[in-house]
């Protein structure tokens, strides 16, 4: 319901109104006053809801889909927040210029997924580098942000192992070798980051012979922070592959009105 009142061509505050009404009001979405000549809003209606979680949110589609499309609207999250690829935002704002004000209140955890770890080296190769976190929170419209609870990016993958490579004569004859064999042991993978899939990993041990071993896999970096480098191969002195980069915590900050930052992990960009 939409109320407007004009007593004695005089705007009415909301204890006025109320005072006409016997004390209360009910059911009243909006007030207007009649002010020059027209009617103009003076105060709306705050209209709260509550999410339990997800994967992948939008908040403007998650407020359309329960049929809220305008004014001033407070979503609760509290669950916990994930996301499907590091590609993907555990959570995004979408478009909310079609509404007067949003607050969205963090009392679970969003958190970013983790990197993957790199694959260990094959043959005389080196192993494959981490693959970077994911990005928790990304904020293309102006929102305000209240974290009671936790933001977490994704980890980094770690590097994985340098494979190991050597070649030795199995058969001589009179000083001359008559056979060359060669001996190759693959690097370990990467353990992954942390994220949605849950803690940081270690990456697996390097395969040995006697002549030497391959390299093992970095460790997974924890939230926000880059995986380990895998390690070289012995030896042989195959490199290992490079540990990837620590996700975000919060993209697009400057379209945030930060009402409490409480506990990110994480750049803030």
């Amino acid at each position: 319901m939409t109320l407007q009142m004009q007593k004695n061509n005089q705007s009415l505050n909301c204890e006025e109104i109320a005072a006409l009404q016997g004390g209360q009001v009910y059911n009243m979405s909006q007030v207007h006053e009649y002010h020059n000549g027209s009617w103009r809003l003076v105060w709306e209606k705050l209209k709260r809801i509550t999410i339990n979680g997800g994967t992948d949110v939008n908040l403007a589609t998650f407020l359309a889909n329960n049929g809220i499309t305008s004014g001033k609207v407070e979503i609760t999250n509290i669950g916990t927040i994930k996301a499907s690829s590091t590609g993907t935002p555990a959570c995004v704002t979408g478009e909310l210029s079609g509404y007067k004000d949003v607050m969205f209140i963090n009392q679970g955890t969003v958190v970013g997924k983790g990197g993957s770890g790199g694959y260990g080296g094959t043959a005389a190769g080196q192993g494959g580098n981490g693959g970077a976190g994911g990005t928790a929170f990304y904020a293309s419209s102006l929102v305000h942000v209240q974290n009671d609870g936790a933001i977490y990016a994704g980890g980094g993958g770690g590097g994985g192992g340098g494979a190991f490579s050597h070649r030795y004569c199995s058969e001589s004859d009179s000083g001359k070798c008559r056979r060359y064999v060669t001996v190759r042991r693959d690097g370990g993978i990467g353990g992954r980051g942390y994220g949605t899939d849950g803690n940081a990993t270690g990456g697996s041990g390097g395969s040995s012979c006697v002549w030497g071993s391959s390299g093992g896999g970095g460790k997974g970096g924890n939230s926000g922070a880059s995986g380990s480098n895998g390690a070289r191969g012995a030896k042989s002195k195959i490199n290992g592959g490079y540990g990837g980069a620590g996700g975000k915590s919060i993209s697009g900050n400057d379209k945030i009105v930060w009402q409490k930052t409480g506990t990110r992990t994480g750049a803030v960009t």
